[in-house]
């Protein structure tokens, strides 16, 4: 949450929406279209995704989902994707990170063992 908070309002809209993943986890500069999904925010949305039922990370989904988060004075909304797409995806290696490795091409956290 702190991370999310934390973001320069260059990388917010005047919603207060913030893009994530579109085919690819996004990094930016601040004053770009695309805004940073820095490592713990693509954490948590891999860790969601991945402890979700199979059927959920498999259905086909159109469009920009958005998830609005609550904050202290305000509500972020987190978007996610936009044309043809599964969850699944946000899973996957994009080429780019293949070619060059960095904090953004985190893999994803094997599923939860707390019983």
């Amino acid at each position: 949450m702190a991370e999310l908070a934390a973001l320069a309002p260059a990388y917010r809209t005047s919603a207060d929406a913030v893009m994530l993943w579109n085919g690819e986890w996004l990094a930016g500069t601040p004053g770009s279209i695309a805004s940073p999904a820095t490592p713990s925010l693509r954490r948590v949305v891999e860790q969601v995704v991945t402890e979700a039922s199979p059927e959920c990370r498999a259905a086909p989904t159109n469009g920009p989902q958005f998830i609005a988060i609550p904050e202290q004075g305000r509500t972020t909304t987190l978007v996610i994707g936009s044309g043809a797409w599964r969850w699944s995806d946000l899973l996957a290696i994009s080429p780019a990170c293949l070619e060059t490795p960095s904090d953004a091409c985190l893999s994803p956290l094997p599923p939860s063992t707390t019983p």
